[in-house]
């Protein structure tokens, strides 16, 4: 009620509400307050946007530690979002390492579709600030780059990517080039996928479940399944990026976040075995943007051994 009767006399030009003062003072004091419930201390942020962006700018930058619950996070960044300036795209960037998946995502899409952040966004991309694969750069948002009325824009993205796609990894591609012309080995290319990908994707109803569920990959052609095992980090989805938590012991945990709730965040490691961190027990939470998988995977087959593996996840399960 409070908030819709300030956006009415917002609407009215009024502009002295009685008692708005001190009721931003007690949603500022609320917000800040960790024993109240999450809820409470959203519905008391959405009340403290109608005080002056200054005002509340730093509280809603550190909301977006991942220590915080996560509809606080959601909250602080829609807010951000809205206020859209080139000063908070700046501070985006600069918290870029500790932002979580679903943060770093929103953040990501204010960097993208505001034209007067592309300068900087091309600037933490080109010196991995942000990784290429943290944008999602599918064809649509590659274009909101190479499509911009901004020749030095849209020079700065070619360098970077082109409408065919984003590739890292130049060198391993064209060193493996010769596979994609042989005839592969189904057999022998399942040895190797047990070997080098069953412990984290699962074919069918063998395999694990720490990445994708790789059943449909058939689909795929063989350039692009080269690709994809070659240059994981060319596109990583943010679910699929690696996280590390520091607990207050200093202990280390790494690996995907695989649930997260208010109370605490869940870690599956590459063993696909779960820790559960206590929100109050993280010390620092940070991700390089990379995707778990290894990014030489390649490393020790030769042409014939890659065509096999392709020739085994291009056979229908």
């Amino acid at each position: 009620i409070l908030r819709e009767s300030w956006r009415l006399a917002r609407a009215l030009s009024l502009e002295s509400v009685p008692g708005q003062e001190v009721a931003l003072r007690r949603a500022e004091a609320a917000v800040q307050n960790d024993a109240l419930a999450p809820a409470a201390r959203v519905e008391n942020l959405r009340i403290l946007e109608f005080a002056p962006f200054a005002r509340r700018a730093d509280l809603l930058y550190a909301l977006l530690d991942t220590r915080q619950p996560r509809e606080l996070q959601r909250e602080a960044i829609h807010q951000l979002q809205r206020e859209g300036t080139h000063e908070v795209a700046a501070r985006l960037i600069s918290m870029w390492r500790l932002l979580g998946p679903e943060t770093r995502s929103a953040a990501a899409d204010t960097l993208l579709y505001k034209r007067h952040n592309h300068a900087l966004l091309l600037s933490a991309l080109e010196d991995s600030t942000i990784s290429l694969g943290e944008m999602d750069f599918h064809l649509e948002r590659r274009r909101a780059l190479l499509h911009s009325k901004d020749p030095e824009v849209v020079r700065r993205a070619q360098a970077l990517f082109t409408d065919a796609g984003v590739v890292t990894r130049k060198d391993a591609m064209e060193k493996m080039k010769p596979a994609l012309k042989l005839a592969g080995n189904p057999a022998h290319g399942k040895e190797l996928f047990t070997n080098l990908c069953a412990k984290c994707h699962r074919m069918g109803s063998e395999g694990g479940d720490l990445g994708p569920n790789l059943t449909e990959i058939y689909r795929k052609s063989r350039e692009t399944l080269m690709h994809d095992i070659l240059d994981p980090n060319a596109a990583a989805d943010t679910k699929y990026l690696a996280y590390t938590i520091e607990r207050k012991n200093g202990e280390l945990v790494s690996g995907l976040i695989a649930e997260e709730s208010d109370a605490a965040v869940a870690i599956r490691d590459a063993n696909a075995v779960l820790t559960s961190v206590p929100r109050s027990d993280i010390k620092e939470m940070l991700s390089g943007g990379l995707s778990l998988m290894p990014g030489e995977l390649e490393s020790g087959l030769d042409a014939q051994a890659f065509a096999d593996l392709l020739a085994y996840l291009q056979e229908r399960k």
